[in-house]
């Protein structure tokens, strides 16, 4: 941005992060990707396996529901967000493989491109799209309004014969992308 350019940001949500993770697609993923297994795999599916639902309003709560839950990692856990940053851990190499540049926090990601080009908003679809794809094959959803890109960048404006830098942000709707 320092040079009179504008960067396009997109910040991801993803819909319910922590409550969907698939715990079959999480032990795979620790298997496969973190090289966990035995007796480390064995104490992760155990403290994910046998957690039941429970909603509480006031003093009032519902009953245990019947079916184990299948999906989700406990929130407000110290493990839950080291869990989730496994589960996504995948996404890093679609975005790199795309150039389009990110920053990731738990359940939070945010991509960005410098806008040096015509080109430049079309990587950033397509890997917007790309992590669509990715999302759905491993049941997770994004949030489709999170998705509007924010232009950030400085404006050169010459009044008479002084010149001022111009801070510039953004935000415009340009397209949406569907799955």
């Amino acid at each position: 941005m320092d040079n009179g350019s504008f960067t396009a940001l997109v910040s991801l949500d993803i819909s319910a992060a922590f409550d969907a993770l698939d715990h079959c697609v999480l032990s795979s993923r620790l298997q496969s990707d973190f090289s966990i297994d035995g007796i480390s795999l064995d104490w992760i599916q155990s403290y994910l396996s046998g957690r039941h639902s429970f909603v509480q309003v006031g003093r009032s709560g519902s009953t245990y529901c019947q079916q184990p839950c299948i999906a989700g990692v406990p929130q407000g856990s110290l493990l839950g967000p080291l869990l989730f940053t496994a589960y996504i851990s995948p996404i890093g190499r679609v975005i790199d493989g795309l150039g389009v540049k990110h920053h990731e926090y738990a359940d939070d990601t945010q991509l960005y491109v410098e806008m040096t080009d015509g080109g430049s908003l079309d990587r950033l679809w397509r890997c917007i799209s790309c992590l669509q794809h990715w999302f759905l094959r491993n049941h997770l959803l994004l949030n489709g309004s999170s998705q509007t890109p924010l232009l950030l960048g400085q404006l050169n404006v010459t009044l008479g014969r002084r010149s001022r830098h111009i801070c510039v942000s953004l935000r415009v709707v340009l397209q949406s992308v569907t799955v």
